[in-house]
């Protein structure tokens, strides 16, 4: 099996959007968009719009050369971004000269997701809110998950 170099790959995902190219298909690869998106979905990129907004998930170029799919947390004034994984706290800042395009929809497993539908709102403006709780919101649901019966036991 051929194993392909993700940044010439994803350069030439690039070309193909700024050539015209709509809703060219791009797997997510990486933990830090849990738990909106997991390994083996894939996220569908068109050109960067003119006006962009908060909530909107974007494909930048960090200086290093790596590609990141993260969400805007916020818009700051001359053409400056602040952006965030769904698993992450800390936002990161990001010209806009670094982001390469925009999320037009996913596809989680065998399910399409767009915006307006309630998982994408729900991740875009909620969850965004709680960004500084996440941690906390992870433990509880961690000690959820062990406080609850097993699926066999829960059904009896």
């Amino acid at each position: 099996m051929a194993v392909l170099d993700t940044n010439k790959y994803l350069d030439a995902v690039c070309l193909m959007i700024r050539e015209g190219h709509e809703n060219v298909p791009v797997p997510v690869k990486g933990v830090s968009m849990r738990p909106f998106l997991r390994n083996a979905d894939f996220a569908y990129l068109v050109q960067l719009p003119e006006k962009l907004k908060r909530g909107d998930i974007v494909l930048y170029q960090r200086a290093n050369g790596q590609y990141v799919l993260h969400r805007i947390y916020k818009i700051l004034p001359q053409e400056k971004f602040l952006l965030l994984g769904d698993s992450q706290m800390t936002p990161e800042p990001v010209d806009q000269s670094q982001l390469r395009a925009k999320v037009a929809f996913v596809r989680i497993g065998e399910e399409t997701c767009r915006p307006g539908s309630f998982r994408w709102w729900f991740f875009a403006v909620p969850w965004l809110r709680l960004a500084r709780w996440r941690p906390q919101i992870a433990k509880l649901l961690a000690l959820f998950r062990k406080k609850s019966p097993p699926a066999e036991e829960a059904g009896q």
